[in-house]
């Protein structure tokens, strides 16, 4: 059996009915059944059929069906720019939603400003920094897009800017990690290794401060470090990481000779 989303797929109906409750908030058929219901409803201008829009669009890009999910994105930030024009934070979230769908078709100066016009409103918005975490969001999203488009300065700008936001942030460590991660992406595809090598030794510092010595993830910075110094053809420094990770993992997971 197929659901109508064609996104699951089951041996009967019996298990079908039995995975509904959960398959049924990603369903985007049911979702889509749903919005017209409420248009029905409630009319099609409705800030709720609005929300139901995002999230459908929302849902959409995350299955990759992008195309849809600019279709139902743009019905969204269409309703709320009638219920609360530019003041409103649902339709920065709808344009940072819409830039990532356009930078993930490779529509790239579309998404930069996309994401310019919904920092605009969360600036504007944001007096008291309730919004800091959605704003640091946007800046990488600019950051990773400024990226493709080589252009390697505005990428950093960005980035850091992100990162210095999450990193005030007690709930956003990881994401400001990620953020140093893909700082190093950038710095190495400039051709700086010596500051890729040193924002990966961050990286590795932090991972151990928060997870502990022996870790995985403690062992994957090393490797990473390790990859970086092999690109230099500094092979006996990369090897010692490399040998270290490798200790790592044979003491979190005893009897193991690979990561």
């Amino acid at each position: 059996n197929k659901c109508p989303c064609k996104t699951a797929f089951y041996c009967d109906e019996a298990c079908q009915r039995e995975s509904w409750s959960v398959h049924r908030k990603k369903c985007t058929w049911d979702m889509a059944r749903k919005v017209d219901k409420d248009r029905t409803k409630l009319g099609r201008d409705n800030p709720f059929v609005g929300l139901a829009c995002l999230n459908l669009g929302s849902t959409l890009r995350e299955q990759r069906r992008l195309p849809e999910a600019e279709e139902w994105l743009l019905e969204g930030l269409r309703i709320f720019l009638l219920e609360g024009g530019e003041q409103s934070p649902m339709v920065a979230s709808a344009r940072v939603n819409l830039g990532s769908v356009c930078r993930d078709q490779g529509r790239l100066d579309e998404a930069i400003a996309l994401y310019k016009k919904a920092l605009r409103t969360i600036n504007r918005l944001d007096a008291g920094g309730d919004m800091a975490g959605s704003k640091a969001d946007v800046l990488a999203n600019m950051g990773n897009t400024f990226a493709r488009q080589n252009l390697h300065d505005r990428a950093l700008e960005s980035l850091q800017e992100a990162h210095d936001i999450y990193s005030r942030l007690p709930a956003s460590a990881g994401d400001a990690e990620k953020v140093l991660s893909d700082m190093v992406l950038v710095l190495q595809d400039q051709g700086k290794m010596v500051d890729a090598l040193a924002m990966q030794e961050r990286i590795l510092g932090d991972r151990r401060r928060t997870y502990g010595s022996d870790s995985e993830a403690v062992a994957h910075a090393l490797l990473n470090m390790g990859h970086t110094l092999r690109q230099e053809n500094k092979h006996g420094e990369a090897s010692a990481k490399y040998a270290e990770a490798l200790d790592i993992a044979r003491r979190v997971h005893p009897g193991t000779s690979h990561l």
